[in-house]
């Protein structure tokens, strides 16, 4: 078997076995002679699938072999253990146990590996308790975290089951482990209202009332074809006629207002935003006019916040000092005292005033509970009444057989083409000269930058800000190369290339991108990116848009860099505008909601002057974004995914970072380094690119240093980096 048969046999049981094939995976990693098999990461692929198989004889043999292997081996001896644990050898598990604490004394990981093996002994629970404990007090998980409930369970003990119970639920919120605590709160007490909600949509997702799953999803890699044909998705049909449904808008408006409870009256409003769903129109902004008068019409609606802040006052103003230092309760119809103290008050005195504070409190608690509910429904009106006038706006045209759809397209285009006609006025501030003071960037704002020449200001587009558009003299476009990057850009993507077929995915993405630079919309060549936490996927998209502005010469475009989340709460059309033709990159894009997907794809069909819409996101963050409109979904032709590194993959990251930046690990060093990045790595999670810049980024910051120790080192390569010495990973 050839180099390129192997690693086509890894790629095809790693996918077999994410995909839950198990059979198929065994298949092809028995038909592999793993004697020759030197590589760490594939032998313990092969560990992992006989270890999910039961053939655990076989999976210590794969994961023994790695260990020969590796420089650092800390995973794998805590995968040996837990291999040992499931053949039922406990004193092998304990031996492996030892060993992994004496290579990392202080992981935390070694509480579960400790866990593992006494519970495989069927130690006592009071016992599993405190392992337990120990871990959750050091770090803690949401695994962990039911396990140890569980554990309370079983002893008897009810309030520290619940109380964990709640604590999984308010920190965690969805998932797995969220849904089993809160079954577990119900064997000793009912939910609170916001946990049943939780409960409830866990339970519809689950018979999937509420999300259905797209029946493929698109390969890492894969291009999809400009002719394939995308089946056209009907519109949803209105649930109500016009007259219906502004009679049901009209009875929950009336609901609103009769609601003694704020529950009632978000209840109310979540049905208001039911009957609306299928007409994404009614839920678009208001013009700023038509926000100016229902502020006149409402005034200020104050916030939960600020009725709790006034709650202190309230209570004072119920307490009132008579003279000789007797309070008294200022309660309409509340009984009036008149005895003065004038010495020392008796133990009758004292209760009586402890009674008229408690009076006080629950009088000012019941006033500041009134004025929420008032506040809230004052904002569930100004909504519902926004949604009503632009209902009896389109009502002639729906009645006419305009869909939903049709209408917000319209609008979208009317904003366009005023956009065009008046021109969006974006107030930039110019560039500072490097002695300048730095601008200080507002949270959660869009970005929008100019992308200048130096890796300095490559970095400072993935803190992007406003600023005015640098006019750069374009060079002149160099001739097309031969498939695949050239060496200039092979060095920029240094840090990705060491992943197996990154290089081909670069290329066939920007070559994508750049076969539509005359192209007036954006309704094709963009390009998803997919990779999980911290893997470096904005890093990625920066670098693929400076390598795509040095292949055409074109330096002036902007580059927009927003949340997604951010995204909702803005106008998609001026941030549009004020990247038109350039890039926009959509961090996060699974916090996307409907109606912004919805307007990003009638944006993007607009003259955007062929601007390129990169989203980032975890796989399934991409699946929701792209789930919230099928419109916005065929716009988007490439999908670049980053997988989780293996160690040697993320030293080879550090040091091409640490030779960008100027610096060169010394050979001596790069053993430490294994060390460094073993010693972070979690077993229950992947390590991320960023942990390592932050490792990187310290080591860089001790060799600049000087010391008596260091006097004698050499400081420089020949060419002028910074040596990165043994030392300075310590």
């Amino acid at each position: 078997m050839d180099k390129y048969e192997y690693k086509l046999k890894l790629d095809e049981i790693k996918s077999n076995l994410s995909e839950g094939k198990l059979n198929e995976a065994i298949a092809l990693v028995d038909g592999i002679n793993w004697k020759k098999v030197r590589m760490v990461s594939a032998l313990c692929l092969a560990g992992e699938v006989y270890e999910k198989a039961g053939r655990y004889e076989d999976s210590k043999e794969m994961y023994l072999a790695a260990y020969e292997r590796s420089p650092i081996g800390k995973t794998i001896i805590y995968r040996l253990a837990i291999v040992a644990v499931k053949s039922g050898n406990m004193e092998e598990a304990e031996d492996y146990y030892n060993e992994f604490v004496e290579f990392s004394p202080t992981d935390n990981i070694r509480y579960i590996l400790k866990y593992q093996i006494q519970r495989a002994k069927g130690a006592p629970v009071e016992e599993l308790i405190q392992i337990l404990q120990e871990y959750k007090e050091r770090e803690g998980s949401e695994r962990w975290s039911y396990e140890l409930a569980a554990l309370y369970h079983r002893a008897g003990k009810a309030d520290l089951c619940v109380d964990l119970c709640d604590e999984i639920i308010l920190w965690y919120g969805e998932g797995k482990f969220v849904e089993k605590a809160l079954e577990l709160k119900m064997l000793y007490q009912p939910l609170s209202p916001e946990q049943e909600k939780i409960f409830r949509k866990m339970k519809q997702k689950r018979r999937g009332v509420i999300e259905v799953s797209p029946d493929e999803e698109l390969l890492s890699g894969e291009i999809l074809s400009g002719t394939k044909v995308i089946p056209e998705v009907p519109a949803p049909s209105v649930t109500f006629n016009t007259v219906n449904l502004q009679q049901e808008l009209a009875n929950n408006m009336k609901s609103i207002m009769e609601a003694t409870e704020k529950e009632t009256v978000s209840n109310h409003m979540e049905q208001i935003k039911e009957l609306v769903n299928t007409i994404p129109y009614l839920k678009m902004p208001e013009e700023n006019e038509a926000e100016a008068k229902d502020d006149d019409k409402y005034g200020h609606i104050a916030t939960d916040e600020e009725i709790d802040g006034h709650l202190k006052i309230d209570f004072q103003g119920m307490l009132g000092e008579e003279q000789g230092g007797q309070m008294s309760l200022n309660v309409p119809d509340a009984p009036t005292f008149e005895k003065q103290i004038t010495g020392q008050m008796s133990i009758e005195e004292v209760l009586l005033e402890w009674e008229k504070t408690k009076q006080a409190a629950q009088a000012a608690m019941e006033k500041a509970e009134q004025k929420k509910l008032e506040a809230a429904k004052a904002r569930a009106l100004k909504e519902a009444e926004g949604i009503m006038d632009r209902l009896n706006d389109v009502i002639p045209e729906l009645e006419a057989g305009k869909t939903p759809r049709q209408l917000m397209e319209e609008e979208y285009t009317r904003k366009m083409q005023e956009a065009a006609k008046d021109g969006i006025e974006v107030e930039l501030e110019e560039p500072e000269e490097p002695e300048a003071k730095p601008v200080v960037q507002e949270p959660e704002s869009e970005e929008v930058v100019t992308a200048g020449e130096s890796q300095q200001d490559l970095q400072e587009e993935t803190q992007v800000e406003d600023v005015a558009e640098t006019k750069v003299e374009s060079e002149e476009t160099e001739p097309k190369k031969a498939e695949g990057l050239t060496p200039e850009q092979k060095e920029l993507f240094a840090y990705f290339l060491k992943v197996d077929g990154m290089e081909q995915q670069l290329y066939q993405a920007m070559d994508m991108i750049l076969h539509k630079k005359e192209a007036i919309n954006s309704t094709e060549g963009n390009l998803l990116i997919e990779g999980g936490r911290g893997s470096g996927k904005t890093e990625l998209a920066v670098k693929i848009i400076k390598a795509l502005r040095k292949e055409t010469g074109d330096k002036g475009q902007r580059v927009g860099k927003i949340k997604a989340s951010v995204l909702n709460q803005k106008n998609v059309l001026d941030l549009l505008a004020k990247v038109s033709g350039g890039f926009l990159i959509i961090e996060n894009a699974g916090d996307l909601n409907k109606e912004t997907a919805e307007g990003l794809a009638l944006g993007l069909e607009g003259n955007t002057e062929g601007m390129t819409v990169i989203m980032e996101d975890t796989a399934d963050g991409l699946q929701q974004a792209l789930m919230k409109s099928a419109s916005l979904s065929a716009k988007f032709d490439y999908k670049i995914s980053i997988p989780v590194f293996t160690i040697d993959e993320l030293v080879h990251f550090a040091k091409s970072y640490a030779n960008e930046a100027g610096y060169e690990i010394e050979e001596i060093a790069i053993l430490a380094l294994y060390n460094r990045i073993s010693n972070i790595q979690k077993v229950d999670r992947a390590t991320y690119v960023a942990e390592v810049k932050e490792l990187i980024d310290a080591a860089m910051e001790r060799a600049d240093k000087g010391g008596i120790r260091k006097a004698f080192m050499k400081k420089k390569t020949e060419d002028g980096k910074t040596i990165i010495h043994e030392r300075d990973f310590q």
